[in-house]
């Protein structure tokens, strides 16, 4: 979501200010990208199910077909589509947690830190 990338954006820039990622202030902002994460892919989930409905809704429109509102809660999990959006909103720095990673790029030794990748 925007909100959940304004987080993200703002962790990135108090690291870049040398705020200590291990910081209390640090793990807020992480629990609210995760909770907007969670609400991101709950809305997604919901929005699948909806346009299954509405697929259904159209189909007893045009096709005379009977209409059958009921769409089980594992519907969405068999659609391809729905789990490249997942892989796609899923990754998120979780609270408590921060990591470095350390590269050798052309002679020069770069450092990565989670919260800014």
């Amino acid at each position: 979501s925007l909100f959940g990338t304004f987080l993200a954006c703002l962790q990135h820039e108090l690291v870049v200010m040398e705020y200590d990622p291990r910081s209390q202030a640090m793990d807020m902002l992480k629990a609210l990208c995760l909770l907007s994460t969670i609400i991101t892919l709950l809305v997604t989930y919901r929005l699948y199910i909806l346009s299954e409905l509405f697929e259904r809704l159209v189909a007893h429109l045009t096709q005379l077909m009977t209409l059958d509102e009921h769409i089980p809660l594992y519907h969405p999990l068999s659609n391809s589509d729905f789990w490249m959006e997942v892989l796609i909103i899923l990754p998120v720095c979780p609270p408590f947690f921060t990591a470095e990673i350390g590269i050798i790029n052309w002679d020069n030794f770069v450092l990565y830190r989670i919260e800014t990748v």
